[in-house]
């Protein structure tokens, strides 16, 4: 049974997968379907674009190293400050080696000091698109700091809803860890991302002041996202 039947009910014959979810949602209320409460709604709709979107998230792999280094390279020319990814000087040929060991620890908490993280990679029609970090512990350092959710869209595809699409499956994913809520901390100047977050669900907790190496002091907004 295709996934959507879980979410509705129908009498009638309708055209499927709809261009627009909004309207044939709607469509469907109107031939005598029942639609299941928002929530399921919600997911309904997450699910339709993560299985229908061309953009993925997927786990770092060599294939796609010079699409990182290349959106790695963009960022650092246009001084990006929100989020800082790898310097691209050190990503050699080496670098996937070098580094697969560290990054598989990560995700099983084998690096002191460090929440357990889970680090993915969107890619679009096999373009590099950007990053997704998840943490799934809510230290201290999450809490006052990085929070639950890093993610990034590289500065050549910026302005074309990457943003969101990321996020929303990161939610997903999140979901899947187990995880009932992700922290999304986020600079108070930074507008875009906190339009996505609050787009999303996000509910403000608090601001507050926060400091590092890239953004200096700056005041900071605690997103409590529920999945």
């Amino acid at each position: 049974m295709p996934y959507w039947k879980r979410f509705v009910r129908t009498f009638s014959t309708v055209p499927f997968p709809p261009e627009n979810l909004s309207e044939s949602l709607f469509h469907l209320a109107s031939q005598g379907c029942i639609i299941e409460p928002a929530k399921n709604r919600k997911l309904f709709l997450n699910e339709y674009e993560r299985k229908h979107t061309m953009l993925k998230l997927i786990r770092r792999c060599p294939e796609y190293v010079s699409g990182y280094r290349e959106y790695c390279q963009e960022s650092y020319d246009n001084h990006v400050i929100y989020f800082r990814p790898t310097n691209p000087k050190l990503i050699d040929n080496e670098w996937f080696s070098r580094t697969k060991d560290w990054y598989d620890k990560k995700e099983t908490g084998q690096i002191q000091g460090q929440p357990i993280s889970f680090h993915f990679w969107a890619v679009d029609d096999e373009k590099f698109i950007g990053e997704f970090q998840l943490r799934t512990e809510l230290t201290p350092e999450v809490m006052s700091g990085i929070g639950s959710i890093g993610y990034s869209v590289r500065v050549s595809e910026q302005g074309k809803g990457y943003g969101t699409k990321i996020l929303r499956q990161g939610l997903l994913i999140a979901k899947e860890h187990g995880m009932n809520k992700v922290l999304m901390n986020i600079n108070d100047k930074n507008s875009v991302s906190a339009h996505v977050c609050e787009k999303l669900g996000g509910q403000l907790m608090d601001k507050i002041q926060a400091y590092n190496d890239a953004e200096g002091c700056h005041i900071m907004r605690r997103y409590w996202i529920y999945l």
